[in-house]
């Protein structure tokens, strides 16, 4: 056969291929909606409660794994960094554009918060509207509040840092499924704080006191009652904010949290859950393939040689305390040391 003979062979099995790949589109409509054979899909994925809980962390995976800009690493340093308290040092153009307040709409950090803190929000309520459904399984309502409330507490957790620090947001209140459903007007600040307090009382009424230990780190009815007072706080509804703190101490309280003795303590590697803490995203070390440099960016970068053996090596100094923060501090308070 000759090369031009060969080449028109090709291009007549390909035109036959393309005409029978167009035949499938034009008759059946399902081909290119399929979902994997191998993962459930929307339509049997709640099924049981474990089911309700995994929607749940779904909300959670943004904040933790969405991004290196989150908690995976850069998040708190970078807050930090914006404040009078701290100092980033920082080497990237965009990180020393963040940490001078020099943002415009392209920065792409900034683009990356309103990414994933969007994705929590339409995880969140996705949980919401699809757990009720459990009901036609067998499953009882007051199996199922404390699900609801986890992810209302996501959702009210992930609307109070964009109403916080973006302004005026699209609300948006239910799973969206179209592209035509993702350009939102945004919506007054206001109206915002009111869904965030209707999410946190909720929770604070619906989440339990604990977890299992297997699920440690979840939102608790004391992680609510706070955040709901901070949000009073942030809202200026003051009356309200002092009703809801006082409030909030007493759950915490009789939940079993506490300020503990020893301060340092707190910063003990097997003292993680210490009961100090009412809301925290846990570290989890049981997969080598991923992991985060935060402790890395923490340490300080000139740390003396004969301290450089305590974890084995020296950081890059990112999250440094301004002197004026050290100087708050009274020479007896241990915070300061």
């Amino acid at each position: 056969m000759t090369i031009k003979g060969s080449c028109t062979s090709l291009i007549v099995l390909i035109a036959a291929l393309a005409s029978l790949v167009s035949c499938d589109v034009v008759g059946n409509d399902d081909f290119l909606n399929r979902h994997q054979i191998d993962q459930p899909s929307p339509e049997i994925f709640f099924v049981d409660e474990s089911s309700a809980k995994h929607a749940v962390i779904a909300a959670y995976r943004p904040w933790a794994r969405g991004s290196a800009h989150m908690y995976q690493r850069d998040f708190q340093i970078m807050f930090d960094g914006m404040s009078d308290d701290a100092y980033w040092r920082p080497s990237r153009a965009a990180s020393i554009q963040q940490s001078n307040w020099n943002i415009n709409s392209d920065h792409s950090t900034i683009a990356s918060y309103w990414q994933q803190v969007y994705r929590s929000v339409n995880a969140a309520n996705d949980a919401i509207e699809n757990i009720p459904t459990l009901l036609e399984k067998g499953l009882e309502q007051e199996q199922l509040n404390p699900y609801i409330a986890e992810a209302r507490f996501m959702r009210g957790f992930s609307y109070l840092f964009l109403v916080t620090f973006f302004g005026d947001v699209p609300l948006i209140d239910k799973p969206l499924s179209s592209f035509e459903e993702f350009s939102q007007p945004r919506s007054p600040v206001e109206q915002v704080f009111n869904l965030i307090v209707e999410d946190f009382t909720f929770a604070r009424e619906h989440l339990p006191e604990s977890w299992p230990s297997a699920e440690t780190g979840s939102a608790t009815k004391a992680a609510a009652a706070a955040y709901l007072a901070k949000a009073e706080l942030y809202r200026e509804n003051y009356p309200a904010a002092e009703q809801a703190a006082r409030t909030a101490v007493d759950i915490a309280e009789s939940s079993g949290y506490h300020l503990v003795d020893d301060y340092m303590s707190i910063f003990d590697i097997d003292n993680e859950a210490n009961p100090e803490l009412l809301f925290y995203i846990s570290f989890v070390d049981n997969d080598p393939d991923q992991g985060s440099n935060d402790v890395v960016q923490k340490i300080s970068r000139d740390v003396p040689p004969e301290l450089v053996h305590i974890w084995g090596f020296a950081g890059w100094g990112y999250h440094l305390p301004q002197r004026d923060l050290y100087d708050a501090y009274e020479e007896e308070d241990p915070r300061r040391g």
